[in-house]
């Protein structure tokens, strides 16, 4: 008799595809930047354009330079130079990257020249192969403060609030540089500040604390000085506090989030059982309101989205937490904009069963038009994409694809009945805009400019920008490397001298338009879907299915790969759709074929899917053969 599991290890993978929800309606102006000629046939790719101060240098070459031994060790001296210095070292990443590590952050708003000797390291280099050079440069920095308002960490105490807000940084900033722009103070006292900063050094949180509500009203002074962070300017914010007795509605705006709401905020907590169907109304809207309590904020959510100006009315009945009344009925006058102008992902998953073409669906709200641009990588380069990232990702593609197609597409075109105003849903048709190789993988992405929008209040918008678009004929003959949207950090438009970062959430501004609103997504066209299990002995258990039918696919031919991407083990599957394959060495990623078709799966350790909901307990026979004696009536 067999132990109820034999595996006293078992791992799983899957890559079945959440298939896309189908429900179908269906030159660049430059940065400033100092640009060198960068053209070296033994160099594949380069750092270039704008950087994060903290981010590495890297040169790929086109063939393998290093040993595998060096690969995480430093390269020779002087391979690599900067103008202005930069401290730091070189190592390598892998046997064809050197990557250049500064020993410090760089100086935000400077641009870099970099010169490789090339012929230390390749002899054949010669002429004006013997170096390469190219630039890049380092972001400027921002910041922009935003204040959530008054909260109660005890809600007894109603005389001792603490003021919310946040910060947000252009790039990353080190915590005391970032602590050193605010000072508060309440009349007659400094006020203590507390912090909390995200992983990426982006976004940094900080309260207020020590607020005093007393029988008088009074002020919180907020002192903005970006010295600190070396920006020029200093700015002034006063926070009204009102007096312990009295309870009143501070403020009232509108949230333009996914969901469109009003957040009111009270000078004291509510009582959270109280109901506020018509204690808080909207008057000009005839629909239902919703009501969410927490705290001293109150959240109305109306059932239908809006546009235009109303007036919110918080009557004398409703109670904080005391069951005190509000002291007098508030107004306050309300604009509901448009949402602002986005694109957004439909779905899951990078695998696109074969279909009639391939149809890349999204949704979007207040464009006419979006940019698509649409990246290969190449067959014979996945195995070497699969190692620095999972399917979806998209960590370095340079030096495994390319850009193809560039293509400005109207949104009319694909939905005719689509209402700009709202969320709507559209398709691409991508085998109408590239050849198809069902063996790829492609990463599209869609952006937006500003003459797109569906807005009377834009503002600051170059009108000398070129037109978007470039097909793969002009992308083949072209001369310069082909800037990805993605990079697109100032905006399609570049760093201009009008540019503000402080109007980045703004759509009336040109700044608003920039790749962090942009969307991306990889798609593998296939109709295999792989499950594999490593039990305790040197062999996967592969399953290979048809994503449309979910039969199994018999015959199936199955590859494993090292992390070098060297073969340890193939075999192929059953009519069942099942194969024991043995292997020798760590496997890393198994590929399924079935005619053109390719299935990937990466075992990477933390990739697997999780037991926990099962009994996977048992032990491992050794060796000898294991059985059981069933004894009858005691003896």
């Amino acid at each position: 008799m067999t132990p109820k599991n034999s595996f006293a290890v078992l791992l799983r993978w899957s890559l079945l595809a959440i298939p896309f929800l189908l429900s179908l309606s269906c030159k660049r102006k430059a940065e400033n930047i100092s640009t060198l000629t960068a053209v070296n046939p033994y160099v594949y790719g380069y750092t270039s354009g704008v950087i994060s101060k903290a981010s590495p240098i890297k040169v790929q070459f086109a063939d393998q330079i290093a040993d595998a031994k060096e690969v995480g060790k430093p390269a020779k001296k002087d391979l690599i130079r900067f103008s202005p210095n930069i401290a730091g070292t070189a190592v390598w990443e892998d046997t064809r990257t050197l990557r250049f590590d500064p020993l410090e952050p760089l100086p935000t708003s400077t641009s870099f020249q970099v010169q490789v000797d090339v012929k230390k390291l390749i002899k054949a280099a010669k002429g004006e192969n013997a170096s390469f050079a190219f630039a890049f440069r380092t972001r400027d920095q921002y910041y922009q403060s935003s204040l959530e308002g008054l909260r109660y960490p005890n809600e007894k105490e109603y005389a001792k609030p603490v003021l919310k807000g946040v910060v947000f940084t252009a790039d990353l900033a080190d915590n005391a540089s970032v602590e050193g722009l605010l000072k508060a103070s309440q009349p007659g006292a400094s006020l203590n500040l507390r912090w909390e900063h995200s992983a990426d050094q982006l976004a940094h949180y900080f309260t207020v604390e020590g607020i005093q509500r007393t029988k008088n009203d009074s002020q919180v002074q907020l002192k903005w000085n970006g010295n600190s962070l070396g920006i020029k300017g200093t700015k002034e914010e006063k926070v009204d506090i009102p007096s312990i007795d009295k309870f009143t509605l501070l403020d009232a705006r509108v949230i333009q989030g996914q969901e469109q709401y009003i957040l009111c905020e009270f000078s004291d907590p509510l009582q959270p059982t109280q109901l506020l169907n018509g204690l808080i109304s909207l008057r000009g809207y005839e629909g239902a309101l919703r009501y969410i309590i927490e705290s001293n904020i109150a959240r109305v959510y109306p059932e239908s989205s809006l546009t235009g100006d109303y007036t919110l009315t918080a009557t004398e009945d409703i109670r904080n937490s005391k069951n005190q009344r509000l002291n007098s009925q508030a107004t306050w006058n309300l604009r509901f904009e448009d949402v602002k102008p986005q694109v957004r992902l439909v779905g899951n998953g990078v695998i696109m069963p074969n279909s009639n073409g391939l149809m890349f669906p999204f949704e979007a709200v207040g464009l006419n038009a979006v940019d698509v641009e649409i990246f290969k990588i190449f067959n014979n380069n996945i195995l070497q994409f699969l190692q620095d990232n999972p399917l979806d990702g998209d960590y370095d593609l340079f030096k495994v694809g390319r850009i193809v197609l560039q293509e400005k597409v109207d949104l009319q075109s694909l939905n005719p009945n689509a209402i700009t105003s709202k969320w709507g849903r559209y398709a691409i048709d991508l085998s109408q805009m590239i050849q198809q190789d069902d063996q790829a993988l492609y990463s599209v992405r869609i952006g937006f400019r500003a003459e797109y929008a569906n807005l009377s209040c834009l503002k600051n918008v170059p009108t000398d920008a070129e037109p978007f678009g470039m097909t793969a004929a002009e992308i083949d003959a072209s001369e310069e490397e082909v800037r990805s949207i993605m990079d697109f950090w100032y905006g399609p438009y570049g760093y201009t001298e009008e540019y503000s970062w402080e109007n980045r959430e703004n759509p009336c501004f040109s700044e608003y338009y920039n790749s962090d609103r942009y969307i991306r997504r990889n798609i593998l066209a296939s109709n295999l879907g792989l499950i594999v299990k490593q039990g305790g002995t040197q062999e996967l258990v592969t399953v290979v299915t048809d994503l449309r039918t979910t039969d199994p696919i018999g015959n199936a031919q199955i590859e494993i790969y090292d992390f070098q991407q060297q073969l340890i083990g193939q075999g192929s599957t059953g009519k069942e759709g099942i194969g024991r394959i043995p292997f020798k060495g760590r496997p890393y990623l198994v590929v399924a074929k079935q005619n053109r078709e390719r299935g990937y799966l990466r075992l990477q350790d933390g990739e697997s899917l999780s037991m926990s909901r099962y009994d996977v307990d048992g032990a491992v026979i050794q060796k000898g053969l294991k059985g059981m004696i069933f004894g009858e009536r005691g003896v």
